[in-house]
């Protein structure tokens, strides 16, 4: 029966017992006339004096009036004062015997019987000293409650100590007599309200302190009252520590028990779950399965409480498995993707820019990969070299595949503009696209377009498409203009002829017009005009001995800033000091042997990086 302070046997709203899994109906059920007649039977032998009494058949009410008194006092000696206090809660006859005076010797015995328990305070009966130790409610609101608020003799929540009980501060001194300031004879209370320690004060106890010293007659009396009170409030003050260590250890224990009771009760299902066959799920689910109303219950597990929890037990541990399953499956994915993704990073920085590339969704997005990633296993050990391997395996069968069909499928586009055109087409200067979906209506060139961000949903996750790409005519006769002027054939000059060609371009129209927002002559490269007005009039290298001052007036960083090397492809700055320190890096190449200075004289050594786009509208 007993409990220790601060505790009670209640559990949480969530923490429904094997016997409470079942909801009370709404209406009672109608008995039935056999059932009338089975219970009849039963209780056909009990006395009648006992059957209006609530128990089980009256038991406690037959133990006062069959048992001798004396004996019923020898059996309340060996209980602590907490059964006691359940025991006057009971019946009458067993609250009349416990409340009475001659009973101090019974609440002195079963307060012995309590380890380390503080002595009885010099304030409070045996009963009122037992209530305030063992009853978990607040005296308040009445909501169960462990703070005790000693020095006050009652048990507080910490809200209505917050509503109830003022600040010991200046302002409830202030409102005391000017002999209470100077002695302090004023219980406080030390409390935590939101994390913080406070004092507060009573303003009850201090309405009697008050009203008691304001019947004083003489200063020596008064000066008595005040001493006597210094004296209680030490008193009060060692016996609340004393009570505080108590109740703080009584709490441990109680906690400790409950943890080895918890233990005892998972131990017992986990046991039971092993001849089931679902002891390992439990064990990978620990937290979902530990923390299960039905399994933390501070119970032990009986053959019948197995049986009432078996079936709901199994089938949360094997709806948590399949939701487990999956979620494995979707971090397997997730993780063996991302190391696909950097491999094929590596990979693809390494690769030859100037032919069309596949992007990562395109890999994903076969059926050797997607089945790879998707399919295997979770616990299949898959790392980056694995990927690397197979990337290198896989690639260069998927490229010969994959590349025809994107390559047709820009044929078709141009088809649609000029029927007449094949494969061959593609790398010539005049091939001109742009993109239908940039506001700055981009212009590009084979291969170009398969590096575009608007070609993909995700640039990482998903397949190149030539949705957006259209083809550009009047882009395609501008470089057909310059490409006459240059002399240079139009069916056969290709977009790397005319990048090393690289024209001095003037726009007379811009140059003629008084409404030219220049303020004078415009030149370009080629990559300029071909964006610039469709409709104007170009003049192409012939400025004669002007070229030189013209030259010599263009900004030091020209068409594209991005290069690459020939040899391993990497991406560097525009500029030819850049791309002779980077040879240095490669033994094969003797830089000595190389004369040339500028970009357009050692040009055996770079190309112009597809993947950058300088040139918007």
């Amino acid at each position: 029966m007993s409990a220790p302070v601060g505790l009670n046997n209640t559990r949480n709203g969530d923490e429904r017992t094997e016997d409470e899994e079942e909801e009370r109906p709404l209406k009672r059920t109608k008995k039935n006339f056999q059932h009338s007649v089975e219970s009849s039977a039963k209780t056909k032998g009990v006395r009648k004096k006992f059957k209006r009494i609530r128990g089980k058949f009256g038991l406690l009410e037959r133990l006062t009036k069959d048992i001798p008194l004396e004996i019923i006092l020898e059996i309340f000696c060996y209980l602590n004062p907490h059964d006691l206090l359940r025991l006057a809660q009971t019946i009458n006859d067993i609250r009349s015997i416990l409340m009475s005076k001659s009973s101090a010797s019974i609440w002195r015995i079963a307060r012995g019987n309590v380890g380390d328990l503080p002595p009885l305070p010099e304030d409070l009966s045996e009963p009122q000293y037992a209530h305030l130790l063992y009853e978990p409610f607040c005296q308040i609101c009445n909501r169960e409650c462990d703070n005790v608020l000693w020095m006050f003799r009652m048990r507080c929540c910490e809200s209505c100590a917050e509503s109830t009980f003022p600040l010991y501060d200046k302002k409830f001194l202030a409102r005391q007599p000017p002999e209470f300031r100077k002695h302090r004879i004023l219980p406080r209370q030390s409390v935590r309200l939101n994390g913080w320690p406070i004092s507060i004060g009573n303003d009850e106890i201090a309405a009697r302190f008050k009203a008691e010293f304001q019947h004083l007659q003489t200063p020596e009396e008064q000066n008595t009252w005040i001493a006597s009170k210094k004296h209680e409030l030490q008193v009060k003050e060692e016996h609340a520590h004393l009570c505080t260590l108590w109740q703080t250890a009584m709490l441990d224990k109680r906690e400790n028990e409950l943890e080895n009771l918890l233990k005892r009760r998972k131990d017992a299902i986990l046991i039971r779950l092993a001849e089931i066959g679902w002891r390992e799920e439990a064990e990978i689910s620990s937290y979902v399965f530990a923390n299960y109303y039905l399994v933390r219950q501070p119970q032990e597990l009986t053959d019948s409480g197995w049986n009432r929890i078996k079936d709901k037990l199994v089938k949360r541990l094997s709806d948590h498995k399949a939701r487990r399953l999956v979620e494995e499956q979707r971090q397997a994915i997730n993780l063996r993707r991302s190391l696909l993704e950097k491999e094929y990073n590596e990979i693809y920085s390494a690769s030859d820019h100037r032919e069309p590339f596949p992007s990562l969704g395109d890999i994903l997005s076969d059926e050797p990969f997607e089945t790879l990633i998707s399919d295997s296993p979770p616990d299949e050990n898959m790392n980056g070299q694995f990927f690397r391997e197979k990337l290198l395996e896989y690639l260069p069968s998927f490229i010969e595949k994959w590349k025809p069909v994107k390559m047709q499928e820009l044929v078709e586009i141009m088809r649609k503009s000029i029927p007449e055109v094949t494969l061959s087409d593609l790398p010539l200067a005049t091939t001109i696209f742009r993109c239908a979906e940039c506001p700055s209506n981009i212009k590009m060139h084979y291969p170009q377009m398969f590096y575009h961000r608007c070609c993909f949903r995700d640039r990482s996750r998903s397949p190149w498409s030539s949705h957006p790409i259209v083809f550009d005519e009047s882009g395609s006769q501008v470089v057909r203009t310059i490409l006459q002027a240059c002399a240079l054939n139009p069916s056969t000059t290709t977009i790397q002829k005319l990048h090393s060609v690289d024209p001095l371009i003037e726009c007379t129209t811009c140059h003629l017009s008084s409404a030219s927002h220049y303020g004078g002559r415009l030149f370009m490269r080629w990559p300029h005009a071909l964006v610039h007005s469709s409709d104007h009039n170009f003049s192409v290298n012939s400025f004669g001995e002007l070229t030189e001052k013209i030259f010599a007036c263009e900004p030091p960083i020209g068409y594209g800033n991005r290069i690459c090397c020939v040899h391993c492809h990497e991406e560097l700055p525009h500029r030819a000091p850049d791309l002779r320190a980077h040879l240095l890096e490669h033994d094969e190449i003797d830089v000595r042997k190389i004369k040339g200075t500028k970009l357009e004289e050692i040009q055996e050594h770079w190309y112009w990086d597809p993947r950058f786009i300088s040139v918007e509208m």
